[in-house]
């Protein structure tokens, strides 16, 4: 077992990793649909979907090794919330999970979403092209609904 640090209270270690991971899971799923499908996608979207978009989402063809990021909600790293890229950029920007305790113990990051984010990139030595995109996170996000419950 290895500690980790964290500068924010709000940042869980639980559901900072599984939001890293589900969003790995995802990745698979769109990699098993090309190869069932005998295709690949030119461009690969990770938006969450509690997002109330202000404007609308203009995306264009991305170049390879590079992935796009909206210019807002960095919070001393780079906003997590949204990026699109190539499928092989996808693959190397979704694939953080698996770097997690390298970025935290041999590079000693805190362990905080967009703060490992950045590194991470860095790290594989993606260009970052950031763009205006004004939201914000739908105010209802963290309320329940007995409706969506199929636990019964």
């Amino acid at each position: 077992m290895f500690k980790l640090n964290k500068t924010q209270p709000e940042t869980s270690y639980e559901s900072t990793y599984s939001m890293f991971y589900h969003r790995r899971k995802g990745f698979n799923l769109i990699t098993k649909y090309q190869k069932s499908n005998k295709m690949q996608f030119d461009c690969v979207l990770f938006f969450r979907a509690d997002i109330d978009e202000d404007d609308e989402l203009n995306i264009q063809h991305p170049k390879e090794n590079t992935i796009y990021i909206p210019n807002t909600n960095d919070y001393g790293g780079i906003s997590d919330i949204l990026a699109y890229g190539s499928y092989k950029s996808m693959d190397k920007y979704s694939n953080l999970v698996n770097y997690i305790k390298y970025i935290c113990i041999e590079q000693k990051v805190v362990y905080h979403p967009e703060i490992m984010l950045k590194q991470h990139l860095l790290n594989e030595s993606l260009a970052i092209e950031r763009f205006p995109y004004n939201f914000k996170l739908h105010h209802l996000r963290k309320q329940y609904n007995p409706q969506y419950d199929d636990t019964e």
